[in-house]
């Protein structure tokens, strides 16, 4: 199975990223020279299928991607409010992955109150995960998790069906100030302890915030730049294997040129 390595960065609406640096070309172009190993785009939510892939859009950039040697993974919010939910929403990630020839799925499993998002329990998420990752592996194609980036403030969300299934665990490290380590930190604490009976080393490939704008904003682009080259430098220094962003949405376009400086450390 395929691994989460080096830099990815999650897209939301590829239309709205397209609108910002161009057609398809252009954003493969600058995801080549940002030094990013996969874009994440967003491949649906609980058992609807995203916008995203119900255009040509889609087909264009996977082909322009490959060009340039970057792989395009997709990434699902699992709903799961009952059983039979969780067995169509798990049939329809591994369907997509294989129509799609994605590289891999993000799961991007949360309970939240902002709006509608895992609703199951322990069980839910285990039917959910288990066709998944059978039907990904047998492809050879990557699965990870993207959650909560502290367990312990979220103890009504089931992580251990999830974890127990993916290769890699890439939490959300939303950091709003500069002030990466104290963040960091915690997730790392927390993780250890819910990856007590894997390699928590090798799995940990945390995702940081670049966004100014929406739920998470910085107060300015300096204050963006000046966060994520900090958190760079504190997950190369630790020896992960690899991490994200979120979202280029809502990056500034000054962040292309930090990237482009900063490629990301050899794991």
């Amino acid at each position: 199975m395929k691994r989460v390595v080096g830099r990815n960065i999650y897209i939301t609406s590829l239309s709205t990223v397209l609108a910002k640096v161009g057609d398809v070309s252009h954003l493969a172009g600058l995801a080549d020279k940002c030094h990013f190993k996969a874009l994440w785009l967003r491949l649906g939510r609980g058992t609807t299928l995203d916008a995203n892939f119900s255009g040509g859009h889609v087909n264009d950039l996977r082909a322009a991607l490959d060009q340039v040697g970057v792989e395009l993974w997709g990434w699902h919010v699992p709903f799961c409010a009952n059983q039979s939910d969780a067995a169509a929403e798990g049939a329809n990630v591994s369907n997509w992955a294989e129509q799609f020839n994605l590289g891999g799925v993000i799961i991007d499993a949360e309970r939240t109150n902002e709006s509608p998002r895992f609703r199951g329990h322990a069980a839910e998420a285990t039917t959910y995960m288990t066709r998944i990752a059978h039907d990904l592996s047998a492809h050879d194609r990557g699965l990870a998790l993207s959650s909560h980036d502290q367990p312990l403030l979220h103890t009504d969300l089931p992580f251990e069906p999830f974890l127990s299934q993916v290769n890699d665990n890439c939490p959300q490290v939303y950091y709003r100030t500069e002030n990466i380590i104290t963040r960091l930190d915690k997730s790392v604490h927390d993780y250890k302890i819910a990856e007590a009976a894997r390699n928590f080393r090798d799995r940990y490939r945390p995702t940081g915030n670049v966004t100014v704008k929406g739920d998470i904003p910085f107060s300015s682009v300096h204050a963006c730049l000046a966060a994520t080259r900090n958190f760079i430098t504190a997950v190369d220094q630790r020896g992960y294997g690899g991490y994200s962003f979120w979202c280029m949405d809502e990056a500034p376009k000054e962040l292309w040129p930090l990237l482009e400086d900063l490629p990301p450390a050899v794991s």
